[in-house]
Order: C-alpha cells, then structure tokens, then sequence
C-alpha cells in the first residue's frame, strides 16, 4: 500500500495519484514518508520529480512549497494564462525558495522564460541544483531579496526556510547580509524592460516596500499573484497599489490571522 501523507488541516494531501507524481519511484516516496517523523531529516535534500522534471527539496520546504505547489494544486487557476502566453511567457518568482513555482509553470508551458529570485543562501543553493538539473529550459536564479534598494540587507528569522524574511536591523533568530534589489532595477536590467506575464510575490512582509518602489514595473505586468503577511505589512495600502495598477484584484485565499494570497491582473481568473 502506498504510504499515507499528511492531513493538513481540512487538506487532504493524500490522493495517491498525485502524490506519486512527485517522487521518482516508489521507494522514495516511502523514504520521504518515514522521514517527515525524524528530526533528523529536515535539512537534507530529498528527489521529487514533476513531469519528468527531477528536483530536490528538503523536509522544511515540503509544507508551502512542494505541498502546496503540487499536490493541493494552489496555482491551478494560473494554468491558462502561464499556457496562453506562449512562448512570450516570462514569469518572475519572488521569494522562490527551491523553486517549486518555476517548475509547476515550466511543467505547463515549457517555452516560459522563468527568473527565480531567492535570498536565503542555503535555500538559494537547492535552488541553483534544480534549475541546473531541469535542462534546456529557460529558467534563471538569482541570489538576492526584493527590496525598496539596491545594496545589502538582513535576512533569515526562525523555523523553516518559507518563512524566513528581510529585516533592516535583523531580528529573532539567525539573520545574515544578502543582496538586496530594487523590482523595478532588475526589470531593467536583468529583463531588459520586456513585458512580464506574471509576477509570483511570496517575499514574507517585505510586498509593499517592494510595491511602492515598483509603479512603472506594475505598468508593464499583465497579472501578479501575491501573498500578503498582513502582520508584517498594510494589506489595505498593498491592495490600493495593485488597484492603481490592475483592472480586477480578486482574493484567492483568505483565513483570518493567516497570509491572504491575491490575484491581480487585466481581467479575472476562473476557480476550479
């Protein structure tokens, strides 16, 4: 019998079917299973596979990441707008983490040109091992957190890698200096000024610093889909800027006390 995964929650991540498509046998998956009751386990790398694409993950990145992404299927509203964009597609993953979003829009639209931006120099490490190892795509990573400047800022925090975040004069837990970039500097420099389809936003509280920062990048986006920390930041002033910007702001998560996740974009999307 395939092992059983976890309830999360009222989620139950354990459909059988889709659960095997992340790991790429049998054996790993019963390894994998064993392994989130061992305190030992969580910060080594363990293969997971998507659609023929083999990547790594460890135990601290399954919950919000691997979970999320794959097996409840969060971003599945996203699907035909990622498709529809063809090979023009060019998705921005801020707060990417091992990457679990660049993989899942790759697996829709393989042509997609990805940019993954990661500030966490471990996680950003994983990060760089799975965008080399999913060959003959166009996917790149970048070691840096989005902020309100360019230059040098503190990042880390306490408990696992998703929840990490910027801080100005660091904070509880362990903190260390990594590069920080403003979104509208990268979009020039790094994008070339080109349109983006969609920006992925999940940088844990630092969104309106970064938003207020980034008016002309919001211009030339079709769609954005952000996670907002209201604890960490004014959701309402988050969604003001995404309204100046987009035609239709929809919530697609909403639990009080917890992060809302939104979609903004030119028109809605539908929810399945």
């Amino acid at each position: 019998m395939f092992p059983r995964p976890i309830r999360r929650g009222a989620t139950l991540v354990g459909d059988a079917g889709r659960i095997r498509k992340v790991f790429p046998s049998y054996w790993d998956a019963l390894r994998f299973r064993f392994a989130l009751g061992s305190r030992n386990a969580g910060r080594r790398p363990m293969p997971f596979r998507w659609k023929g694409m083999d990547f790594s993950a460890r135990k601290e990145d399954y919950y919000g990441g691997v979970e999320d992404v794959f097996i409840v299927d969060e971003y599945r509203f996203l699907e035909r707008l990622i498709a529809d964009a063809g090979r023009e597609a060019l998705v921005v993953d801020a707060g990417a983490n091992i990457g679990s979003f660049a993989i899942y829009a790759l697996g829709i639209n393989p042509s997609a040109e990805i940019h993954s931006i990661e500030p966490g120099p471990e996680t950003f490490e994983i990060l760089s091992a799975n965008a080399a190892s999913v060959r003959g795509q166009n996917w790149h990573v970048h070691h840096a957190a989005l902020w309100n400047e360019d230059g040098q800022i503190s990042f880390g925090g306490t408990g696992a890698s998703v929840g990490q975040h910027v801080a100005e004069t660091g904070g509880d837990g362990d903190f260390e200096t990594v590069p920080a970039i403003r979104l509208d500097r990268f979009h020039r420099d790094t994008l070339g000024g080109k349109p983006i389809t969609l920006i992925k936003m999940d940088i844990e509280g630092a969104e309106l610093a970064v938003l207020e920062a980034s008016h002309p990048v919001l211009e030339n986006t079709g769609a954005m889909v952000i996670e907002i920390h209201p604890d960490a930041c004014d959701q309402r002033a988050v969604l003001d800027i995404l309204k100046r910007h987009f035609e239709h702001v929809q919530p697609i998560r909403e639990t009080a006390g917890m992060p809302s996740v939104y979609f903004a974009g030119r028109g809605p999307v539908e929810m399945t």
